[in-house]
This record gives C-alpha cells, structure tokens and sequence, in this order.
C-alpha cells in the first residue's frame, strides 16, 4: 500500500481499472504525518502521490469513512485501512481539500458502493 507503483507520476492502473479522476491541491495523512499532493480516485483505489510520498488505499479496504466539514479548517475525507500484507492492522488516513470537493466525494461514494455491492457476492 505504501509506495505503489507509478507511471510518469501518476499511478500505474491494473488490468481492467479505470481512472476516475484527479484531485490537486490535496493534503494526505497519515501516520502523523502530512504530505501535499495530488490524489487519484480509480474504480478499485484511492492513489496518493507527493514528491516525498505516496500511498494506495484499496476501496475494498476501507471502513469507517467519514466526511468533514470543519469550520475553521479544510474540508477532509477520512477513514481507517486494512492494510494488505496483514488484514488485522487498520491504519488511519485524511485527506485535506483545500478547494472543491463535490465531485470528488459523489465519484468516491459511488465508487465505494459499487465496491462494497461487488463484495457481497464473495
């Protein structure tokens, strides 16, 4: 999930995923750190990518997501993730929006249930 692998800065898809969209002017944290960059959303994840950083978080993986509208601070999507190479530990992200946000948040939620609905036939 950390460092997943990019193409020309930008995430390098899986066969049979679909780009969304992309989303500037974002703030990522994680691990008590934060890291300015540039989101993807695709059909199966959500990609953060920063020149210092980048991190991969499978829709299939998230719980707990919970969107805020802080008054005196940005926007911010935020949940826990179970991380792949071991399903027990759940790290904590945010992502920070320092401008528009609704598209981001309807492809997202969309993308999320149609994850979610997928998963219930396993």
């Amino acid at each position: 999930m950390e460092h997943p692998e990019l193409y020309e800065n930008s995430p390098k898809l899986y066969q049979g995923e679909i780009l969304l969209l992309e989303k500037n002017n974002t703030t990522f944290c994680i691990y008590g750190k934060s890291y300015n960059g540039i989101v993807y959303l695709s059909t199966l994840r959500i990609v953060f990518v920063s020149p210092e950083y980048s991190f991969d978080i499978p829709l299939a993986n998230i719980s707990e997501e919970l969107f805020n509208q802080p008054i005196f601070t940005p926007n911010n999507l935020s949940g826990n993730v179970k991380m792949i190479h071991d399903e027990k530990i759940s790290t904590k992200w945010k992502i920070q929006f320092y401008d528009s946000v609704n598209t981001f948040l309807n492809m997202f939620t969309i993308s999320l249930s149609k994850m979610r609905e997928f998963l219930t036939h396993f």
